[in-house]
């Protein structure tokens, strides 16, 4: 438990312009727009493909499984000037107004028209 404000090391050298974060993990865009994520990920928190991600950057649960992303990794193709994060999902937004979302999606929570997990970043169809 941290119990008093402290630099975020893992994001030294990104020039944070917003960061949200929820019970689970944690999202930020910076001034070039580029998307980071960290925290959980057992349940696509992280809006890209695990399989992707070196086995370093992450733990894993009793399973075997991706538990958590331990470090800001980038969400290539989205270039975001604000983001938000739920529970279990997240939501980025575009200079062009485009909003992009992912995560758990019951109750139609990514607003991607399903209660499918979205598994990586799609923009959300108006």
């Amino acid at each position: 438990m941290i119990r008093r404000p402290t630099i975020v090391k893992s994001l030294t050298g990104h020039k944070v312009s917003d960061i949200q974060s929820c019970n689970n993990h944690s999202i930020a865009c910076t001034e070039d727009s580029s998307l980071l994520t960290w925290g959980r990920c057992d349940d696509d928190q992280a809006g890209l493909p695990i399989e992707d991600i070196p086995e370093g950057d992450m733990t894993f649960d009793d399973r075997g499984e991706p538990r958590i992303l331990i470090k800001p990794t980038l969400v290539s193709g989205v270039s975001a000037v604000s983001v938000a994060a739920g529970i279990d999902n997240s939501i980025a937004l575009t200079k062009k107004g485009e909003a992009y979302s992912w995560g758990f999606s019951a109750n139609f929570r990514t607003g991607q028209g399903t209660e499918d997990i979205i598994k990586e970043a799609r923009m959300i169809e108006k």
